[in-house]
C-alpha cells in the first residue's frame, strides 16, 4: 500500500464539543494514528481512534469518507493489530457480564440491607447461638 494520509472528522459523543480529527498515515508498511481530543493529544488510547480502526462508520461526521474508512479498515484486517481489537472486545464482553452480576448483588444485597435498617430502628433481637 503507497504512502497516503488521511484526516477523518470524528463525532463527539458530547454534543457540547465539537467533533474532533482523527489523522491516520501510512508510511512505510506502517499505520499511525493521531487524534486531537485531549487524550489523543497526549498519545493515549481514545474512543474515536478505535472506533475510526473498528470500521464504526457512525463515528463519521462527514459520511462521504465511508470509503476511506474501508481503506483503513482493510488495512487493519490484514495486521495483527486486529488481535489486540478482538482481545479488547473479549475484555469488555467480560467487564459487561461483571456489571451485570454485581447490579444483581446490589438488588439481592438491598433487601437484607432494608432488613438491617429496619431491626436497628425497631431492636435486634438476642439469640443464643
Amino acid at each position: 500500500m503507497d504512502e497516503f494520509q488521511i484526516n477523518f472528522i470524528a463525532k463527539n459523543d458530547n454534543k457540547s464539543t465539537s467533533p474532533h480529527t482523527v489523522e491516520v498515515l501510512i508510511k512505510n508498511r506502517q499505520m499511525f494514528i493521531h487524534c486531537d481530543c485531549p487524550a489523543g493529544k497526549f498519545g493515549k488510547f481514545c474512543m474515536h481512534k478505535i472506533r475510526l480502526l473498528q470500521d464504526d462508520h457512525q463515528v463519521l461526521h462527514d459520511q462521504s469518507q465511508r470509503n476511506e474508512l474501508n481503506r483503513i479498515s482493510n488495512w487493519i484486517h490484514n495486521s495483527d493489530f486486529l488481535d489486540l481489537i478482538f482481545e479488547r472486545s473479549s475484555f469488555k464482553k467480560e467487564l459487561r457480564e461483571a456489571e451485570d452480576r454485581l447490579e444483581a448483588i446490589k438488588r439481592n444485597m438491598k433487601p437484607v440491607e432494608d432488613k438491617m435498617a429496619q431491626a436497628m430502628k425497631i431492636g435486634i433481637n438476642a439469640v443464643n447461638r
